[in-house]
């Protein structure tokens, strides 16, 4: 199966799913940490995953459990659930101005507290979430920003290729006889080591140093992380495949003992 094919059958999960930072001037903690959160909502049932990068918790509701949840905390609503689900969704994703968001937290649960509208009524929900399972913790994001950060190093080796190819273009044309009339646009050519020493030793690289990875998730890190996870489940999905096909040909064709 191609990766074309793998893309068509697919259905996008959780795992595929980036990070977002909950926006601090809207949450009330218990603690002073950052909070990184994802989640995917269907008609009936959402996952959500939560971490402050010490502690990672995940919550599965779904059918009587998730409508029993709503019940206790809006008595008198009245919407189908999937109206219900995408208003949850919303308030977490987008919160607008009247959206107040609660965090506490402990080591083996998390609760996280939304208040919010619904067709100008106030709507309630918490999501409760527990210890996650310690593989989450590596498939959602160890592993992922390993793969972000050696993607970007890749990108960054294919600028400075492009930077010395531009330089040696420069070079051929003004050995042609090409001249500048614009002093103002002429760039000394580029130094890598320059370069690379000129960033760790600016203010931005201290700045950036002080907000400890927060910005990783922004527009561009999300888009990123879900190329990267998305890329990566057709891979394993082809590899299972494969293995699969080749445990079948050998269940298929024993080999027969020579005499």
């Amino acid at each position: 199966m191609t990766e074309l094919q793998w893309r068509r059958q697919w259905k996008p999960d959780l795992s595929a799913c980036p990070w977002k930072p909950l926006p601090i001037s809207k949450v009330q903690a218990d603690t002073a940490d950052c909070f990184l959160v994802k989640s995917k909502f269907h008609d009936d049932f959402y996952e959500f995953l939560m971490t402050d990068m010490v502690h990672f918790w995940y919550e599965r509701l779904s059918g009587a459990a998730l409508k029993r949840r709503v019940m206790e905390l809006n008595p008198s609503i009245e919407a189908p659930m999937s109206k219900i689900l995408d208003q949850i969704r919303q308030s977490l994703e987008s919160p607008g101005k009247e959206t107040r968001l609660t965090v506490r937290t402990s080591d083996d649960k998390v609760v996280l507290e939304i208040e919010s509208h619904l067709a100008g009524m106030p709507f309630l929900y918490s999501f409760k979430a527990a210890g996650a399972p310690e593989n989450m913790a590596r498939d959602h994001l160890t592993v992922p920003l390993m793969a972000m950060v050696g993607e970007l190093y890749r990108q960054q080796q294919e600028l400075f290729r492009l930077l010395a190819a531009k330089d040696r273009q420069i070079d051929d044309y003004k050995a042609q006889g090409a001249r500048l009339y614009r002093k103002v646009l002429e760039t000394a050519p580029f130094d890598e080591v320059a370069f690379q020493n000129s960033m760790i030793t600016s203010k931005g690289f201290e700045e950036e140093v002080k907000t400890f990875g927060e910005k990783a998730f922004t527009s561009c890190g999300q888009e990123l992380y879900r190329e990267i996870t998305t890329r990566g489940l057709g891979y394993s999905a082809r590899r299972s495949k494969r293995i699969a096909k080749m445990a079948w040909w050998v269940r298929m064709n024993p080999r027969v003992p020579q005499a």
